[in-house]
């Protein structure tokens, strides 16, 4: 990841007009921010630094697809997997329940993970920002 960064930061610059540079980044720093999240570290200072770059990389990714105006279910699993590894539950829970809708067929896999959206929601009790 940290190599493809280097091609992603490049390609940054020319993605100001384009959709779909912008949507690949995003798809980018969302596989990027979710590989970081499933690593622990014992060092709990190394554990704070995990936490703190796979919730920069999610904000990263809810910047470009904010960008995007097409609204279509992968977009929505993309900003709901942002919003997860960020902590924020309430939006991620919106996002999957769109994606739920725009693509009823594929519910299996996105069911599992609303449920587990739903479970640390629960868990943490954290209402986060509406923002998303």
């Amino acid at each position: 990841f940290e190599q493809a960064h280097i091609y992603a930061s490049e390609l940054e610059a020319f993605a100001a007009d384009n959709v779909e540079i912008k949507f690949d980044l995003a798809r980018f720093y969302v596989a990027w921010s979710t590989a970081v999240k499933m690593k622990l570290d014992l060092d709990p200072l190394k554990e704070m630094l995990r936490q703190q770059k796979y919730k920069e990389l999610a904000d990263l990714a809810i910047k470009l697809l904010k960008d995007v105006s097409q609204r279509t279910h992968e977009w929505h699993i993309l900003m709901a997997q942002s919003c997860y590894n960020k902590w924020d539950y309430v939006p991620a829970l919106r996002h999957i329940e769109k994606a739920i809708e725009g693509r009823p067929h594929s519910a299996g896999p996105y069911q599992r993970f609303r449920s587990e959206i739903l479970k640390k929601k629960a868990q943490f009790g954290r209402a986060a920002y509406a923002g998303a």
